[in-house]
């Protein structure tokens, strides 16, 4: 994201982390180094130099790319999209000037912005489809054969390039679990932010006979899973002492954090339909991979800068057994913990859903009688908790053989625009000054 080219660097917190970073480690796995015209317009070093070249080359309209950085700003936007999008439209739409050549299309926007009522996040896509088409027909081409695109490829080169953690600016340590530390570190030659999950063989070895087995599998878990709402991984690489897991930064705070916020109060009824429904969708893409999370509680759920959430921490995830579609293992945090699982029966995806349904719970706030939740009764939001808590896990919503559709039938979600929501563009109705968190660590210079 652009952000990552803007953070200034800070000093070291601790003597430990200035140790890790002298550590040395064997590279095992790294991402393709392609520029896409997608990527050069949503990073801001390459975006840069993109607008520098067609500036010298005159290969489009002046207010072009501008037009373009201000529309990610208008998608982005939580507040004022309506007087955002009146100025976009007012500065690239009118006259001579305009980036869009379909007058009907400009028409039927001007109509939509005459309007006193909130634009569509959509509006200008016709607009954009536009801009794009020309800029991927044309000036990127030309872009990309000529010596201007070399330094795009270089840094994507080193963005995806690691050979040792000493490549690695380690700042600070984001926290600290039974399996090891989890800390921000930012890559020398890049730029770029990462949350660093670093564990110890030793103590690993001295826990459990079979711990390579389990980081395998949460290595394995973290690459399979592609989904807006689940943090990915980037690498991954070692050393004689430590397994060094590479993921993204989400810089803000996390749903336990979040619902602290409240000071006792329940979560409004937008605010707790948008994140399970965003939880939903993560779980399910796992399922689908035949993966459990067997840990879903608000601490393991980040809140990003956008008021999306991210599911992050693998290390209880697992695959279904191949052979019987199930496992026994007990794991996990009692609170959310299915009865099958305590009872230490065979389970499957069930136990997912069982703790997807006391998460919700935990938006209730202190008192479940106040009047701000008596809309857990009358939206449907109840029936669903009691659905996802039913404690025969054949009966429990999202565990029949229509799987996660059930729950997105469920009258709760009647207005949930969920193709919207898998394509991560709907705004989020989340208290920004609740989950975003002041930057603690400096940002590097260009």
């Amino acid at each position: 994201s652009q952000a990552t080219f803007y953070w200034h660097l800070a000093t070291y917190l601790t003597a430990r982390v200035r140790q890790l970073t002298a550590m040395v480690g064997e590279s095992l796995a790294s991402r393709g180094s392609e520029v896409s015209l997608e990527e050069v317009l949503s990073n801001a070093v390459f975006f840069s130099i993109f607008q520098k070249y067609l500036a010298e080359h005159k290969l489009v309209d002046g207010k072009v790319l501008p037009f373009m950085q201000e529309l990610n700003s208008y998608l982005d936007c939580a507040t004022g999209a309506l007087t955002m999008a009146r100025d976009i439209a007012g500065k690239y739409l009118v006259g001579e000037g305009s980036v869009a050549a379909n007058k009907e299309v400009v028409a039927l926007i001007s109509a939509q912005l005459a309007k006193e009522e909130p634009p569509p996040r959509d509006l200008f896509t016709p607009v954009l489809a536009e801009v794009y088409g020309a800029l991927s027909k044309n000036a990127f081409k030309l872009f990309q054969q000529s010596a201007a695109f070399q330094p795009c490829l270089e840094l994507k080169a080193k963005e995806t390039q690691v050979s040792n953690v000493a490549e690695y600016k380690l700042l600070q340590i984001l926290g600290e679990g039974y399996e090891g530390k989890v800390l921000q570190a930012r890559k020398k030659d890049c730029g770029c932010m990462y949350a660093v999950k670093v564990l110890d063989k030793v103590l690993l070895s001295q826990r459990s006979r079979r711990w390579r087995l389990h980081c395998s599998r949460e290595r394995e878990c973290l690459i399979e899973c592609d989904n807006p709402y689940i943090v990915r991984m980037i690498y991954c690489f070692q050393t004689p002492q430590y397994l060094y897991m590479v993921q993204e930064h989400v810089p803000s705070h996390t749903m336990a954090e979040y619902l602290v916020a409240h000071d006792g109060k329940p979560v409004e009824e937008e605010g707790v339909r948008f994140m399970v429904a965003q939880l939903a969708l993560a779980l399910s893409h796992m399922h689908e991979k035949q993966m459990l999370y067997r840990d879903l509680k608000p601490a393991n759920v980040l809140i990003d800068e956008h008021g999306h959430l991210r599911v992050v921490d693998m290390g209880m995830a697992t695959k279904l057994d191949p052979e019987t579609g199930r496992r026994k293992s007990v794991c996990g945090t009692q609170r959310y913990m299915a009865p099958e699982m305590k009872a230490k029966e065979p389970y499957n995806h069930s136990v997912d859903w069982y703790s997807l349904g006391k998460l919700i719970v935990d938006c209730q706030g202190r008192n479940p009688y106040a009047e701000e939740t008596r809309f857990w009764e009358t939206s449907g939001l109840l029936d669903l908790v009691e659905g996802l808590l039913h404690k025969t896990p054949a009966k429990r919503l999202g565990c029949g053989a229509d799987g996660v559709a059930s729950i997105q039938r469920h009258r709760f979600f009647a207005t949930t625009d969920w193709k919207a929501l898998n394509a991560k563009k709907v705004e989020s109705p989340l208290r920004r000054e609740w989950y975003l968190r002041e930057p603690d660590v400096g940002r590097p210079r260009p």
